[in-house]
């Protein structure tokens, strides 16, 4: 992340400033949109959370309904955008096994990433 430049996305009408690369930015927009969106609906339905409780009951949800995606359940929460026509092929378990050796490899620069956005978070939240 050497090259990376300071952007600012916005989460519950606050402001929030994050150091990202170039070709990560657009993701980045698109992640805070969703995590704004979420949130949102959270504070319609419990009205009088704070940012924290909100954010905390927000990252639960996603972590839960990944947990599903990952097990190749559809999560509770999310219906799927349009119905598809036939469920996907489930990969051979030679291939698992290749994907998930390439998963194993890179876990540790996803494990930076997740760390990193936690500290981030948490340093967001002791701001307010």
């Amino acid at each position: 992340m050497s090259d990376s430049r300071s952007i600012t996305v916005k989460v519950l009408g606050r402001d929030y400033q994050v150091a990202c690369p170039p070709e990560e930015r657009d993701a980045l927009y698109a992640a805070a949109r969703f995590l704004d969106d979420r949130m949102q609906a959270i504070r319609k339905r419990a009205a009088g959370l704070g940012l924290e409780r909100i954010a905390i009951m927000t990252g639960l949800n996603m972590a839960r309904e990944l947990m599903q995606y990952e097990r190749g359940e559809t999560p509770r929460d999310v219906a799927p955008a349009e119905p598809a026509a036939e469920p996907a092929p489930r990969p051979s378990a030679r291939a698992s096994q290749r994907s998930a050796a390439t998963t194993s490899a890179a876990e540790g620069s996803e494990a930076d990433r997740i760390a990193q956005l936690s500290l981030t978070i948490r340093e967001t939240l002791d701001d307010d």
